[in-house]
């Protein structure tokens, strides 16, 4: 049977027996440990001529047979690789599948007749407008220099122990943030960014969710991937501009602006914190111990993304709010169970929204994804 070269990988589908495309390689993320089997995977994004871009995935001890074989920006033909159903909380690219690269899929390097590096859209977002992206769900891709990194730290959340690692990022825009890697992704892509020969490395990473605790913070998702020193253009513009204004990056990390609430994320879970809390039109401050005694909790809910209030529907779906009459969409809201006492009495509160996610350090999309991996 005769093999159907495509030039789309939106016309890569699993009617097609025997097919070949040539693509380039936009984004490779270190093998990781699944968190709920005991298989291991390292995935890759794939990017046509034309942009549009695939996941694949490598499963164990096939992960080894393809150590050497994929690079960063370069073209491939890849032939007959199986295609399966991707689920929708990793479907970021439009195209409903995920490629299986096994060691009996035929991969040829094309260096003579590569994709254009600009068919991989590297459009980096920019710091200073992330805090405009708080309120949607779009991922974003960042090239920024690491100035300031912590170990690793455990926390509970919907009753299930996470790995995750702080690193302090800034470029251009000179408002440095917080990165927050979780899971598998800061075991992995953390480590690289530890190992990094420079003292202040550049890292491209992709995929990531924006909150806005602690000012505004980036955080990875299941599918987010780490380069170090990337050899790009904009990674020389940015070394260049890190070589100029070492001030700029020494007044950042004396300042620490990106550790802008006086609960610092290194503290315990049981916290002091300040609650606002109206009464009759009086408003008065009291000061309390807090803390989280049902672990189970989902630690979000389903709500209108006019008026927040809840409904039971999937994400982004679209309906009219019964509340406010609105066209809305269902979006994730962080929400958060606490027990509260001021040393005479115990009181049982709800927090929700931007106080819930300060209070977790974990914004709602991540919160989903946590409790849909379970």
């Amino acid at each position: 049977m005769t093999s159907v070269v495509l030039d789309r990988i939106q016309d890569v589908l699993p009617s097609i027996p025997r097919w070949s495309i040539k693509v380039v390689v936009h984004d490779i993320a270190k093998p990781q440990q699944s968190y709920s089997s005991p298989k291991r995977y390292q995935r890759i994004v794939f990017a046509d001529g034309s942009g549009q871009k695939a996941m694949a995935t490598i499963f164990d001890n096939d992960i080894s047979k393809f150590e050497k074989v994929f690079v960063l920006f370069e073209t491939y033909k890849i032939s007959n690789a199986k295609i399966t159903p991707l689920a929708e909380k990793y479907n970021k690219f439009g195209y409903p599948y995920q490629w299986i690269i096994t060691a009996r899929t035929a991969i040829s390097h094309e260096i003579g007749h590569a994709i254009p590096r600009s068919a991989t859209n590297l459009n980096f977002a920019s710091i200073g407008q992330l805090k405009s992206s708080t309120q949607n769900d779009e991922l974003k891709d960042v090239l920024v220099i690491v100035i300031e990194k912590w170990a690793m730290r455990t926390i509970v959340a919907s009753g299930k122990q996470h790995i995750v690692r702080d690193f302090a990022v800034i470029n251009q825009d000179k408002k440095p943030v917080i990165l927050t890697l979780w899971n598998s992704v800061a075991e992995t892509e953390g480590k690289i960014i530890e190992e990094a020969e420079e003292n202040m490395p550049i890292i491209r990473a992709t995929r990531l969710s924006v909150s806005s605790y602690y000012g505004i913070s980036l955080a990875s998702t299941p599918t987010t991937a780490i380069t170090v020193d990337p050899q790009i253009i904009e990674a020389q513009n940015l070394k260049n501009w890190r070589a100029n204004n070492g001030t700029i990056i020494s007044d950042a990390l004396a300042s620490k602006e990106y550790l802008d609430h006086e609960d610092s994320f290194h503290a315990t879970t049981e916290k002091e914190i300040y609650p606002l809390i109206d009464a009759q039109k009086d408003k008065f401050v009291v000061r309390v111990r807090a803390k989280i005694t049902d672990y189970d909790q989902k630690f979000f809910y389903m709500g209108c993304n006019q008026c927040f209030s809840g409904v039971d529907a999937e994400l982004n779906h679209s309906y009219t709010c019964a509340s406010c009459k609105e066209d809305a969409l269902a979006k994730p809201r962080a929400k958060l169970f606490l027990n509260i006492y001021d040393g005479s009495e115990e009181l049982d509160v709800i927090v929700f929204g931007d106080a819930a996610a300060k209070i977790l350090q974990v914004n709602s999309t991540v919160s989903m994804e946590m409790y849909n991996a379970i």
